[in-house]
């Protein structure tokens, strides 16, 4: 039986072979093998939420771009949904005004990546760091 093992011809474990024995936490009467490396679940909710999956984006969060990229993003999927005229005419004007928003970040980084620094763009750049001695 050693060299029937050897040359991967023994018997499952369920056949009497003396297979090798199943991994610890297996129950042959659970309906199958449990998950595996694909079946890990329901995605993060990050991740469900860019996928479309539902889930609130909450990732990339620590930049003012990055939040205001993601309330434009927000006030297109209401968009789409939105039935109630008025509502759809508000949000339009929310959306108008965030993308004004990312225009003038846009711009302000071109500007300073020209050497031409902005008041705006040196406000937001000195923002997050600490104030001299």
């Amino acid at each position: 039986m050693a060299m029937d093992m050897i040359a991967g011809r023994a018997a499952p474990p369920d056949l009497g072979g003396g297979g090798p024995p199943p991994p610890p936490g297996f129950d042959p009467t659970a309906g199958g093998p449990g998950p595996g490396p694909g079946d890990a679940g329901p995605p993060p909710p990050d991740l469900a939420a860019i996928l479309g999956m539902g889930g609130t984006p909450t990732a990339g969060t620590s930049d003012s771009a990055s939040i205001v990229q993601q309330m434009l993003d927000l006030s297109q999927s209401y968009l789409q949904n939105e039935q109630d005229q008025e509502d759809l005419l508000a949000m339009q004007k929310i959306a108008t005004e965030l993308q004004q928003l990312l225009t003038k970040d846009q711009q302000d980084a071109e500007k300073m990546m020209a050497g031409t620094p902005t008041s705006r763009g040196m406000r937001k750049a000195l923002a997050g760091t600490p104030a001299g001695p």
